[in-house]
């Protein structure tokens, strides 16, 4: 089944797929209407080899409920084209599955959400067994920045079984709340990059478990570009890093400032936890939950810039004593 969008407008601008049990194997090109939704249902768009689920070339789309997959396992699968394929608009996919796009064999695979000169706001989705989760460039570099201006949130996502989850080059990324779950390769990757072409920025209150990039010297969060990663703070990571060897050392890019974290190895900065096993309630099931006792507890940064209202699953998190990582005790 085809999806046919010959009817939307800047007056008619929604698309709702309707529950099935069937898959759309096709795709939509989206007009430039303002204000354009896509309600997905859950129901599962497969593209075709050769095309992408959704193309937005304008405007501002949000995408709620979207399931889009690629063909194949994505072990070995090797879709062309990317899932959903944005230029120059706006996109805010919220509470959306993007799977098995890419070669899961090599670096640098199709990305699930591949975007050029776009903003994009992520919420509540999961990307699994993808060559990149999310692929956002800059459409036009002037003086080593970003002229064309773009920004990244994502906000309460999961990434697990992805090469490189997350690849930003633009103005602004934000990304919090997140957990970053056996991604990677045994060999070099970047697992999350953040190529920004300004210095702002903010990578915190996120997970990381059983990432793994060779051990070459990349860092699991890579910083490059013309600019940085911004500010670091709240995270912790755990059980990264372990092949060949461990080299915990290189989960963040050398040199890197940080604050409030616990990592495994040991970096200077304010608050920052070395060692101490978070004690998660269940890792190997994917409970990342804080067990009592855990190092984390209440030892987040209170600044109100840097901490999250909510935790990954929606939870309050307390402005006096919040937990280090995306998931708050409750």
């Amino acid at each position: 089944m085809a999806i046919s969008s010959t009817k939307l407008t800047a007056t008619r601008p929604n698309l709702v797929l309707l529950p099935t049990k069937a898959t759309f194997i096709d795709g939509a090109t989206l007009p430039s209407a303002l204000n354009l939704s896509v309600f997905g249902n859950k129901v599962k768009v497969a593209p075709y080899t050769g095309a992408s689920a959704f193309v937005v070339s304008g405007g501002t789309v949000s995408f709620v409920d979207t399931v889009v997959q690629g063909i194949g396992a994505g072990s070995t699968s090797t879709m062309p084209n990317p899932g959903i394929v944005c230029t120059g608009a706006t996109i805010k996919f919220h509470r959306g599955t993007i799977s098995n796009f890419g070669d899961l064999t090599r670096q640098n695979g199709t990305p699930g959400l591949s975007m050029t000169g776009c903003n994009a706001e992520v919420t509540e989705s999961t990307f699994l067994s993808n060559g990149e989760g999310i692929h956002s460039v800059c459409a036009t570099m002037t003086g080593g920045a970003c002229a064309s201006g773009q920004s990244l949130s994502v906000e309460r996502s999961y990434f697990e079984a992805n090469v490189t989850t997350i690849y930003f080059d633009g103005a602004t990324a934000l990304i919090r709340n997140n957990l970053f779950i056996k991604n990677g390769f045994v060999d070099y990757c970047r697992v999350i990059q953040l190529s920004q072409s300004a210095t702002t920025g903010l990578f915190a209150y996120n997970t990381m478990y059983g990432n793994e990039n060779g051990c070459i010297y990349t860092g699991l969060l890579a910083c490059g570009g013309m600019g940085s990663c911004g500010q670091l703070s709240s995270n912790v990571s755990w059980n990264d890093l372990q092949r060949p060897t461990p080299c915990p050392e290189q989960v963040y890019p050398m040199g890197a400032t940080m604050t409030n974290s616990l990592a495994e190895a040991t970096w200077a900065g304010a608050g920052n936890i070395s060692g101490q096993d978070p004690l998660f309630t269940d890792a190997a099931k994917g409970d990342f939950s804080l067990r009592p006792g855990s190092p984390a507890l209440n030892k987040g940064n209170r600044t109100a810039a840097v901490r999250p209202t909510v935790d990954y699953y929606g939870n309050p998190r307390p402005a006096t004593a919040p937990d280090i990582g995306a998931i708050e005790t409750q």
